[in-house]
């Protein structure tokens, strides 16, 4: 069953209003970081669920102990009723195992005080960080019986998509390297004494986005339609920015695939100008596009670095 995180927020202490984060990052077996509950336990990371679909007749958060109330993480699209503890939810970098502990409801609230029940108490459900990474608004997150990348021993395993559709996928993934006045010269001019550097990092990166799969232990072999490799060069501030774009027609793939492509390339300029300037730098590698697949298009862009949903 598929999701959407629509809220993320943090409370820094007890009683305090908590925090409207766009992303927040989530640490193994500790919580959601800047948030007071995040100190161990069973009962890391609280989790409130709205299933806009369900068929009874008063809505999910329709009795609310608070009309803005939010918990670490707002779901929509999962229906709280169907999770179990011991279940799991994973977006694209986190992973959480359901504890299954609910809220209690305060003596203050007047739904409380009125003899109601109110929606918290099968809504809200507590999680522990299993994997630890960054969920931002807009993820798509899965609720699934089990941790995909395990089996039913615990050992890692490749994910199962024999049932998922296939679709046409995109991604493209930026980075870039900074280097000397000299470096860069020698570069421009092609005076590099192994030769035409930016050349030999196009054809490096093509060839470390197809082997992809022999590098990450768990991504799976793909077909690519088209996988490029292009530089734009930063005079001024003495950078490379490298950008590497797949195309293939899959049930999986595309966005690892392309940020191997572009580290391999920045590992080659690196390689090639490191007899002129060993102190250059490496960054900013990240997804810049993505599209296909269940979680839709997403881009970045530079007013916002964060990207997001289009």
């Amino acid at each position: 069953m598929d999701g959407t995180v629509a809220k993320i927020r943090a409370y820094p202490a007890k009683g305090e209003a908590g925090r409207e984060l766009t992303e927040g990052k989530f640490i193994e077996n500790l919580g959601l970081e800047g948030d007071f509950h995040a100190s161990g336990g069973d009962r890391q990371v609280s989790l409130y669920f709205i299933y806009e679909d369900r068929a009874d007749p008063n809505p999910a958060a329709t009795k609310l102990c608070f009309s803005r109330y939010s918990e670490n993480i707002t779901i929509v699209g999962i229906d709280a009723s169907v999770i179990k503890s011991g279940m799991f939810l994973s977006s694209a970098d986190v992973v959480l195992e359901i504890t299954g502990e609910t809220k209690h409801c305060h003596e203050e609230c007047e739904l409380f005080k009125a003899g109601e029940k109110c929606s918290l108490a099968d809504l809200n459900l507590f999680a522990r960080v299993v994997k630890g990474g960054i969920i931002r608004i807009g993820d798509e997150i899965k609720l699934t019986k089990e941790f995909t990348h395990f089996d039913s021993r615990g050992n890692a395993a490749m994910v199962d998509v024999s049932g998922k559709e296939t679709s046409a996928r995109t991604a493209i993934a930026k980075g870039s390297i900074y280097m000397s006045e000299e470096a860069m010269r020698a570069v421009q001019g092609g005076t590099v004494k192994k030769g035409d550097v930016l050349s030999v990092a196009r054809i490096a990166g093509i060839m470390g986005a197809k082997r992809c799969a022999e590098l990450i232990p768990l991504c799976h072999p793909l077909c690519f339609d088209e996988c490029t490799v292009d530089f734009s060069v930063n005079e001024s501030k003495n950078e490379i920015e490298a950008s590497c774009m797949v195309k293939l027609s899959g049930k999986t793939g595309a966005e690892m695939e392309a940020l191997i492509g572009v580290s391999v390339a920045l590992l080659t300029i690196y390689d090639m100008c490191k007899a002129i300037d060993r102190a250059m730098v490496i960054s900013n590698i990240r997804l810049w596009e993505k599209s296909g697949g269940k979680s839709g298009h997403f881009k970045r862009t530079e007013d916002n670095p964060l990207g997001g949903l289009c």
